[in-house]
């Protein structure tokens, strides 16, 4: 689930605001430094409890499990998604030479295994991954070993 135009809206209003009130109080020259400090932690609390409250109203939450799932799109079959040339691997649209295939990271959580290719990057921060069904993993990895017998697996 996307957030709508309109919470997008509330939470850059609501940013905007906090903002503006921490430069309006800091520009009036007329505090203390424990003062300051307060008036940030009311601003604070006051943004949690407001955007609480915007998830509450959308029914949307960002949850350390749906970062994760969103970062693994879920595939069907594996072994379509990794596919081996002469000298190449191809996962996806990505491509990578053999010899610089040492490790791959497949691990089960739960009903689904992840797979994914942390030490071969492509581009700073985006590894090949995807998530599967946990029933094709020993299919999955037999097919990979096939192919590049020098790889190891880790979690």
């Amino acid at each position: 689930m996307t957030l709508s135009k309109k919470s997008k809206r509330c939470f850059g209003v609501v940013f905007l605001l906090i903002i503006l009130s921490m430069f309006g109080y800091t520009q009036t020259g007329h505090y203390q430094s424990q003062e300051l400090l307060g008036f940030v932690n009311i601003l604070l609390i006051s943004a949690v409890l407001l955007i609480k409250a915007v998830e509450w109203l959308t029914g949307y939450r960002i949850t350390p499990e749906d970062r994760y799932t969103q970062s693994h799109p879920k595939v069907q079959n594996p072994v379509e998604q990794v596919v081996f040339s002469d000298t190449y691997m191809s996962v996806n649209d990505a491509k990578f030479p053999l010899s610089k295939v040492r490790k791959i990271a497949l691990e089960v959580v739960g009903k689904e295994a992840y797979f994914s290719m942390p030490y071969n990057q492509i581009s700073v921060g985006v590894i090949p991954s995807f998530r599967f069904d946990a029933k094709q993993l020993e299919a999955f990895k037999a097919h990979l070993t096939s192919h590049i017998s020098h790889v190891s697996f880790i979690k």
